[in-house]
This record gives C-alpha cells, structure tokens and sequence, in this order.
C-alpha cells in the first residue's frame, strides 16, 4: 500500500494530478501500463488536439479508454487488434463517448487487407500507438505498414522499448533504430519495479514523407 502510493505521489509530481488521475482510471480498465510512465504519456498527449487515434494492440482497452478521454469529443478512434475475446470487444465498443466515432477491427494487423482497409486515414492520424506484436518482425511491420497515417506533426508511440531477456520481446530493437533517425523521446521510469516486466514508452514526433523516406525499408 505504501509503496503504491509512494507511486502515485511520484506520478503526481511528474505528470500532474489529472494525468495521474487519468492514468489511474486506465489502470481500473486493465491497462497494462506502469503508472508514472503512463501518465506521462497522457500529459504529452493531453496537450494536443486528438482528432484520430489508431491503436494497434488493444488487448483489455485500458489504454483505449484513455485515448477516448484525452481524445476531442468529436474524435474517430480505432482499435486494431486480432480476434478472440467478445468480452473485452464489448467493453471497448462501450468507452467512446456518444459524439466519437469508433472503429473496432479485429484481425491481424499484419494483413494486407487490414492495412487497405485503414488507406482512407492516411495522412490524418494524430496518435498511432504500437503495442502489439512484440517479435522485431512484427512490430517492425506494424511501424511501417501504419506509419504512413500519421500526420505531420502526428505522433508514433510504442510500449515496451526498454530491454529485457524476454525472447519474445523485441520492440527495444527496433526503438534503438528508430532513435537513431528521428526525433524521439523515451519516458522510462525506471524506479518502479511492481510490476513485472521493464515497459517504457517511446514516442516519436512525426514528420510525414519526410520522416518515411529516412527509414531503410529494404534493409
């Protein structure tokens, strides 16, 4: 308990109340996120006109749910995620308020058909947030296939780019490329060990074409 609230405290005092208070309420719909990094991100965002979000990687709907508050009342979010869960699908459909437009599309991000069927937001997008497949082939694929959505201006956050010894995540690979091209900003808090695993957050302030055409497609 006192660990937790030494937590929120921290928050508090890095992202502000209402971040932290949004944050928290994510945490109640199931979001896989440490508190203060979260956060963080919320207050980045929060300061922002959101008019379209594209989430791959929905999973519960915590962080969906954030981006349906942070997000303008008119807003058009989607959630991509692969099927197999009616319940969490039902929550999710449920977190828009009744002036945003939600798009759920359950399939695999990585089919061709997914991706045309998203063509008509290219250039608008003002939130793409990668928290999908965690293999280096996969999200790879993700930052590629929907990065041309984004606006100038826009905004490409990932979740869990800091490095761990789990085999099956592999997002870190890809961030430590990516910082190397872009203007990006890390928001890791490394003093919270509650949760298991190491997370992280990267954020990527997005150019448009001229921002695609740094990337090494073909490498």
């Amino acid at each position: 308990m006192f660990r937790r609230a030494a937590v929120v405290i921290r928050s508090v005092r890095t992202a502000g109340l209402r971040a932290t208070w949004l944050a928290l309420r994510a945490w109640r719909h199931d979001a896989n996120q440490k508190l203060v990094e979260f956060a963080t991100l919320i207050r980045l965002l929060s300061e922002r006109e959101l008019n379209v979000v594209v989430e791959i990687g929905t999973a519960h709907g915590g962080t969906y749910w954030a981006w349906c508050q942070v997000a303008t009342p008119t807003a058009h979010l989607v959630s991509l995620d692969l099927p197999g869960n009616d319940e969490w699908d039902a929550r999710v459909r449920s977190y828009p308020r009744p002036t945003q437009s939600p798009t759920v599309i359950r399939a695999d991000s990585h089919d061709p058909q997914t991706i045309r069927s998203l063509d008509g937001l290219r250039g608008s997008v003002d939130l793409l947030f990668i928290d999908g497949d965690h293999s280096y082939d996969g999200v790879r694929a993700d930052f590629e296939n929907y990065a041309p959505l984004v606006r100038p201006g826009g905004l490409i956050a990932f979740h869990d780019v800091e490095s761990t010894n789990h085999p099956a995540s592999q997002v870190d690979r890809l961030w430590t490329q990516l910082q190397d091209l872009y203007d990006a900003r890390e928001i890791i808090d490394t003093a919270n060990h509650e949760q298991s695993g190491r997370y992280g957050i990267g954020v990527l302030f997005w150019r448009g074409d001229e921002d695609l055409a740094k990337w090494p497609r073909a490498a």
